[in-house]
């Protein structure tokens, strides 16, 4: 007959290792410093974060420097994002800023929030836009295209 030998590893014991780790102190949101920042505290700290990521990582600098941040609440920012892609690139770079932030204004308790802003167009207008536009101001200047056959390429 075979002889068990006993080893000095127990899986039972290694199970309630871990499940003891799993519990930890909870940090009481009360307990946590809450600083006081402003408007113009929250913009400076953006721009420098912005002039900081410029040298660090030129797309991910690009796709977020067109978002508005601004404080909703004494204890809430609001993020606004142009595109899904952009908030994707700087979820990269989040948790610097927001750490940054955090310890700088010894503020722990700030949450931040995010929406998407309304997508806004900027459209350059043509030639043949200004003459139009023109055109409602001075009607007389139709008759001057149809006469002279002006090119607006």
């Amino acid at each position: 007959m075979k002889e068990s030998v006993k080893s000095s590893f127990s899986i039972k014991e290694a199970i309630n290792k871990t499940e003891e780790l799993q519990v930890e102190e909870e940090i009481k949101e009360e307990e946590l410093p809450d600083g006081h920042f402003s408007e113009t505290d929250l913009q400076k700290e953006w721009k420098h974060f912005l002039k900081k990521l410029a040298h660090e990582d030129m797309v991910t600098f690009n796709a977020v420097q067109n978002f508005t941040i601004e404080k909703a609440e004494e204890n809430r920012v609001c993020i606004r994002y142009t595109s899904k892609s952009a908030r994707v690139e700087f979820e990269k770079v989040s948790p610097q800023f927001f750490n940054d932030f955090k310890h700088k204004f010894n503020n722990y308790r700030v949450k931040f929030d995010f929406e998407e802003a309304e997508r806004v167009i900027i459209k350059k207008d043509t030639k043949r836009d200004l003459f139009n536009k023109m055109v409602e101001v001075n009607p007389l200047l139709k008759d001057l295209q149809e006469l002279m056959q002006f090119d607006f390429n």
